[in-house]
């Protein structure tokens, strides 16, 4: 597969199984999902050429999909996951390792839902129904109406942040970017025109920061972390994806070249090379242990993956070429799937760029990162010795094998101590730190968990995850 200038020949699509009828009287909830996802860190979820429900490292579960829409998909945490889709009643569908349920929600017949994962483990679905209000479905409360209108044939976008809250980023019925804010339970227009037939996506990473494509065509960012036109022109009739990453964000979209891109809040721009099917959107998740995955449709019809965790790329798996997109999740999901306050404690940390002169030690860092997600206020006065008394009234001790970003480690050997928030990896060799006064300069610096064991006795170290 190459770019929209040497054009391939379209392939034949290989998946198999029997066609779902579009006229089902129901949509079939017997099924087991997999509790595991493509090279162990990520599943994709789309419409297969079967119009059924696919996702990676599972067969046809003979879910009937709305002609046109998209699944969404969230890790569990614990390396499962769980999909929202219009199934081909019109009706909303939530289905996974957790909730099996036909909602009875009705939906805009050329819209998808959107679903993430709480950081108290609650489940909540945005979607635009079939009266063209924007709704939420909650696992816990139910469905409830926003009393916001939207733009027929748009979809909108869920993200978690710390403590429970979340933000929902949609276009209006009147062309605009707004938002819904469960903090304060009302909505916000931005003022900033979209493109037409587009939808906008929304991550937390150390604020609420969104992309959409303007009405100029332009690729464009807003939220707390940044505004900005980023002079980059979109495909018509496709919308961006924003995802948190260890550090920073990351934004894939559909370029008026009908190729990949992305564009990195700390890199900048990236040309992929990679053709796309017209009218599809990308995916892109941030991984567990660092890095970004990308999931696309590309002009061949197929479902194509790269990125941090691999570029297998043709998966050999046809998707429905009519406008429909994949889904991306981390089996182990972002830091707010995993620990209550490890999400707003990694974007605690995200706020400040490196060498940033915090003025604090790397013990008061911490804490500071774990009030501002919302934690408890964790003091630790006296000699270091009595410190990890200290964490295991407050969090909980954990090992590389369930170790997570926003995670706590502590090395004591006697000497001295230090202490730092887990930012990726899971391993002593892979593992990635943020920290204060790595050094005696008392300023913000990241760098490998294994550069920071190199200063204490062997084995001298705790992970602990704040709960």
């Amino acid at each position: 597969m190459t770019d929209r200038n040497s054009r391939p020949t379209p392939t034949r699509r290989v998946v198999v199984g029997g066609a779902v009828a579009a006229a089902a009287a129901a949509v079939l909830l017997t099924e087991t999902p997999p509790a595991f996802a493509l090279g162990g860190s990520y599943a994709i979820a789309f419409k297969a050429n079967t119009n059924a429900l696919w996702w990676t490292a599972s067969g046809d579960h003979s879910q009937g999909m709305k002609a046109g829409t998209s699944p969404a998909m969230a890790g569990n945490g614990r390396g499962g996951y769980q999909l929202a889709f219009q199934a081909n009643t019109g009706a909303l569908i939530v289905y996974g390792d957790d909730i099996k349920k036909n909602t009875a929600q009705g939906m805009d017949a050329a819209s998808s839902p959107a679903i993430a994962r709480l950081s108290d483990g609650r489940y909540v679905v945005a979607f635009q129904a079939n009266n063209h209000d924007l709704y939420r479905w909650d696992s816990q409360y139910g469905p409830a109406r926003l009393n916001l209108g939207m733009m027929t044939g748009t979809s909108p976008s869920i993200a978690a942040g710390p403590s429970g809250s979340y933000r929902i980023a949609f276009q209006a019925n009147t062309g605009e970017l707004w938002t819904y804010d469960s903090a304060s339970g009302g909505g916000q227009d931005w003022h900033q025109g979209m493109a037409p037939f587009t939808s906008p996506s929304i991550t937390w990473a150390g604020g609420w920061q969104m992309a959409f494509q303007a009405n100029t065509s332009n690729l464009y960012t807003f939220g707390g972390l940044a505004k900005a036109n980023l002079r980059l022109g979109m495909a018509p009739r496709t919308s961006p994806v924003i995802a948190q990453g260890s550090s920073g964000y990351r934004i894939a979209f559909q370029a008026n070249t009908a190729s990949l891109w992305h564009w990195d809040s700390q890199s900048g721009p990236k040309n992929w090379a990679l053709g796309m099917q017209p009218g599809t959107s990308p995916a892109i998740v941030g991984l567990s242990g660092g890095g970004y995955q990308l999931a696309f449709q590309a002009n061949t019809g197929n479902l194509w993956s790269v990125g941090d965790a691999g570029s297998p790329g043709d998966l050999k798996l046809g998707m429905d070429s009519k406008a429909t997109s994949p889904s991306l999740a981390g089996g182990y999901g972002s830091a707010a799937a995993i620990g209550r306050y490890n999400a707003g404690i990694l974007a605690g940390a995200n706020r400040y760029p490196n060498n940033y002169p915090y003025g604090q030690q790397c013990l008061v860092f911490v804490e500071d990162q774990i009030r501002y997600a919302g934690g408890p206020s964790i003091h630790m006065p006296g000699a270091p010795s009595t410190y990890q008394s200290i964490w295991a009234q407050f969090a909980t001790g954990q090992s590389w094998a369930t170790v997570a970003p926003g995670d706590i480690c502590q090395w004591y050997d006697g000497h001295g101590e230090h202490t730092v928030i887990i930012t990726g990896g899971n391993s002593p060799t892979n593992a990635t730190v943020v920290d204060s006064n790595y050094g005696y300069n008392m300023r913000v610096n990241r760098g490998s968990w294994s550069s920071r064991d190199a200063g204490f006795a062997a084995n001298t170290y705790k992970l602990w995850r704040v709960k």
